[in-house]
């Protein structure tokens, strides 16, 4: 992790941003950054009335913007994401790194999933929104109900991340990476 002199020319470069809720998801994320350059921040600018912290950096060609939830819970995301878009208007990848008190049912016949597995979505589903009956709550619970399908340059990488190619390339690098990260002074406990 150093700082760099090549830097973007201001906030609008910024095209990937990470929102993370708790500590322990934000020093993950810290821990893969190439570069920071959180000195700059005041430098790219918020926008007016922005209330985020921020982290900005570097991840391998990605210019990249970390943001900090004040707490957990919709709310908190909705008000964090709605003041990163105001501030960095040009983010095209938008990623929530945690479990946002998401619990993923496997498929049938499919191996369990642990805390630590990691889960690419190709869309979310919010459980708690639905039909009030009399005698019940049914719970709308297609991508169609709820936030729509992710957009046409999202879904064609997501599928070519699930090709064989991508997949056995993931699998060489995950170690190596994993490694990297437990090696850095924070993690080695």
């Amino acid at each position: 992790m150093s700082s760099s002199n090549i830097r973007p020319a201001d906030r609008y470069a910024f095209e990937v941003g990470i929102i993370c809720a708790l500590r322990t998801e934000s020093d993950a994320v810290e821990a893969i950054f190439d570069e920071f350059w959180e000195e700059d921040e005041g430098h790219y600018g918020k926008a007016t009335g922005d209330p985020n912290s921020y982290t900005l950096g570097r991840i391998g060609q990605h210019d990249v913007v970390l943001a900090y939830m004040p707490g957990m819970g919709k709310g908190s995301a909705a008000s964090v994401a709605a003041s990163f878009r105001a501030s960095f208007p040009n983010i095209r990848l938008g990623l929530v790194v945690g479990i946002c008190g998401g619990v993923p049912r496997p498929v049938a016949n499919s191996d369990e999933i642990y805390l630590g597995d990691v889960i690419v979505s190709t869309g979310l589903i919010q459980f708690d929104f639905g039909r009030q009956f009399l005698d019940k709550v049914v719970c709308k619970d297609t991508l169609d109900d709820n936030l729509g399908r992710p957009n046409l340059e999202i879904r064609a990488f997501l599928h070519k991340v699930q090709g064989w190619r991508a997949r056995t390339e993931l699998q060489r690098l995950l170690s190596g990476n994993i490694a990297e990260i437990f090696n850095k002074e924070a993690f080695s406990d």
